[in-house]
């Protein structure tokens, strides 16, 4: 998007009833459908490119995905050895201090 102009890209539609009243002019986008569309094309190769670089346990801004999920993920494995009798060890950090939260 920076290889093209502002003025380019957005322009205003001349109102009907009073073409000298500022106020009532609306903008409108002036880039091309054929545009739009390589843009969604590169966005979908890209974002299929990181789906497989991403790690299953990556629950940040990826869709269908929330960060309330993951402590259920995380407690999942050690609950689990706990009900079969196997040895569970968590490691658990408390970041809000670092965040200033």
């Amino acid at each position: 998007m920076e290889a093209y102009p502002y003025v380019s890209m957005i322009d205003r539609i001349i109102p009907k009833d009073d073409e000298n009243d500022l106020l009532k002019y609306r903008p409108i986008s002036l880039l091309s459908d054929v545009e739009n569309q390589l843009e969604k094309r590169m966005q979908r190769q890209v974002k299929g490119n990181f789906d497989e670089v991403l790690l299953n346990t990556q629950h940040a801004f990826i869709m269908c995905r929330a960060t309330f999920i993951a402590p259920t993920e995380i407690m999942h494995k050690p609950l689990t050895a706990m009900f079969t009798q196997l040895f569970a060890l968590t490691i658990q950090l408390d970041m809000s201090k670092r965040f200033d939260c």
